[in-house]
């Protein structure tokens, strides 16, 4: 019986696989910290507005703030901060990360494509595979890497 994709990357290339799994989980735990400090400072943005903690605070009444339409805003506004900062975060994070993965593959003889054919609905891998179909310049990246 023939071997499954990603049976063959687990057992034929353990160092590629193990840096894919671990680049995966780096990428899942980006922003776990900033969400709830988003959260937070937007649930006192709101709390303190509507309590009028923030007219005292910053020395100006703020009465017509006071209304639905304000606290939505508030929130949209941090959701957006969070995904903005999500997406640029797991960029850098995938920079970094980026030459070590060019190297690894080349040695064991991927290129971009044939890595995705590979690890395509592997739940495990699924925020990486996402970063490296994104990635215009991977097989540039391993390229350089045999110069």
């Amino acid at each position: 019986m023939p071997e499954s994709p990603e049976h063959a990357l687990k057992t034929q290339h353990k160092e590629l696989y193990g840096l894919l799994l671990a680049a995966n989980q780096r990428l899942s735990s980006v922003g776990d910290q900033v969400l709830w400090i988003l959260v937070l400072l937007a649930a006192a943005a709101s709390v303190g507005l509507h309590l009028e903690w923030l007219d005292e605070w910053i020395g100006y009444p703020l009465g017509g703030l006071r209304n639905l339409y304000v606290y939505v805003l508030i929130w949209l506004a941090a959701f957006a901060l969070f995904g903005l900062f999500l997406d640029t975060r797991k960029k850098a994070v995938y920079a970094q990360l980026r030459p070590e993965l060019a190297g690894v593959m080349r040695r064991c003889g991927y290129t971009q494509y044939t890595l995705l054919a590979e690890i395509e609905g592997d739940p495990g891998l699924s925020l990486i595979a996402e970063r490296i179909k994104q990635d215009p310049d991977m097989d540039r990246a391993q390229a350089r890497l045999s110069v």
